[in-house]
This record gives structure tokens, sequence and C-alpha cells, in this order.
């Protein structure tokens, strides 16, 4: 990437230890700043974080393909790959113990460290490959393309799902059903109800009075007399 015959082997060294420099210095400042948004974005933006680091990571890997070896122009895609992996280091462990499980939260952290392992080992395999056997150029875009999918699963993953509640969920389910099993006897009464039957429904019934007896002498009549005693008419 900086190549020596054109500063000379001691400046070139110095020069790709001063873009290392730059590169470890944005990763130690992105760090901190990565966690803090991850907390403020809620229970995936550790997922949203890790996004963007990948999203730097896909920027940088571009730049190093396109880019001329001038100084300058290194500089800018190894800031940028300094702050990818900032956010990224820092955003996955946060998307684990977020997302995994508590029972398997520790299964969860050495699947992570196993996947990366295995990860490193094969791009940097294949990407030597292709540096060796066809460009750097083409090591790079093979790398930008492993960003650009990445990127793709963790939008995807990082959009928020509403899981219904189970209980609410239950709930519901009975209520409906009893409201059918109404329904239907409702119906049914209706479908037996002959045609001239009168309608009671939401009505109450009158409530029934003893009958009083007209030839009870201790109960005055309607018409004010007593017993078997006659009204006289005036």
């Amino acid at each position: 990437m900086v190549p020596a015959s054109a500063h000379g082997t001691t400046t070139a060294t110095t020069i790709a230890l001063g873009l290392y420099v730059a590169y470890n210095a944005a990763a130690t400042l992105a760090s901190v700043p990565a966690g803090h948004l991850a907390d403020r974005l809620g229970a995936r933006g550790s997922v949203r974080v890790l996004a963007g680091g990948v999203a730097s990571f896909a920027a940088a890997y571009t730049l190093f393909a396109v880019t001329s070896p001038a100084i300058a122009l290194l500089a800018v895609p190894f800031v940028l790959a300094g702050i990818g992996i900032g956010a990224v280091e820092t955003a996955q462990h946060a998307a684990v113990a977020t997302l995994a499980p508590t029972g398997l939260r520790g299964s969860a952290f050495g699947l992570l460290a196993t996947v990366q392992s295995l990860g490193n080992l094969a791009a940097s395999g294949i990407a030597g490959l292709l540096w060796t056997l066809a460009s750097p150029a083409t090591a790079f875009f093979y790398l930008t393309a492993w960003m650009i999918l990445a990127l793709i699963g963790l939008l995807f993953t990082a959009r928020p799902i509403v899981m219904p509640d189970p209980c609410l969920t239950c709930l519901t389910l009975i209520q409906r059903h009893y409201l059918r099993k109404e329904r239907l006897a409702r119906d049914k009464h209706r479908a037996q109800r002959p045609a001239h039957a009168p309608r009671l429904l939401g009505r109450r019934p009158e409530p029934v009075h003893p009958r009083l007896l007209p030839d009870d002498p201790s109960v005055p009549s309607s018409s004010g007399t007593y017993g078997d005693e006659v009204p006289r008419v005036a």
C-alpha cells in the first residue's frame, strides 16, 4: 500500500506506522461514543451501531481499492477502518449481551469468538490469495462485497420486532371463542322461536302482587266499603 520504492524503506516504514497510529487512535476515540449511542438507541441500538461500523469498513475497503498511494488519501480509509473497528468491537458484545437469552449468554459469547476466529482466518487467506494472484484492488473489493452483505443482514435485524404477549393472546382467543359460542346460541334460539311469539328479550317481568279479596271484611274494596257492605247511592 505504501511502496518502498517511492519513499525508501525507512520512510515507508515510518509512514506505515503513522497510518496504523491513526487507525488505532480513531478506534480508541470511536469506542466510547459508539457504546453511548448504542445505549441511547434502545434495545436494538447495539445492532444499529454495529451496522454503522460495518458501513465504515465497507467505505474504507472501497477507498483502499481505488485510492492512489498518496499518504493524505491513504489516511482517510485508515481512519474509517479505525472508526469501524471501534464501533464493531463495542457493539457486537453489547448486541450479544442484549439479545442472547440469559441462560445461553456465555455460550453466545463463545460462539461469537469462534465465528470471529474462523472469519478472520478465512478472510485473511482468501484476501491474501486474491492480492497475490490478482491484485490488491481485487482483494479489497472482495472484502467490500462481504461488508455489504453483512450490512444488509444487520439492517434487517435492526428493525424492531413487535412480539405479542402470550398471555394477552391467549385471553383474546378465549374471549373470541366464548363470544362465538354466545352468538351461535343466540342465532339458534331465534331460529327455533315461533314467528308469533312475543319478543320478551330485554324486558323485565312485572312483579306479581297478592290479590285482594273484596269479601274480606278487613280490607276495603275499590269503592271504599268493607266486606259485604253495599255502597249507598246518593
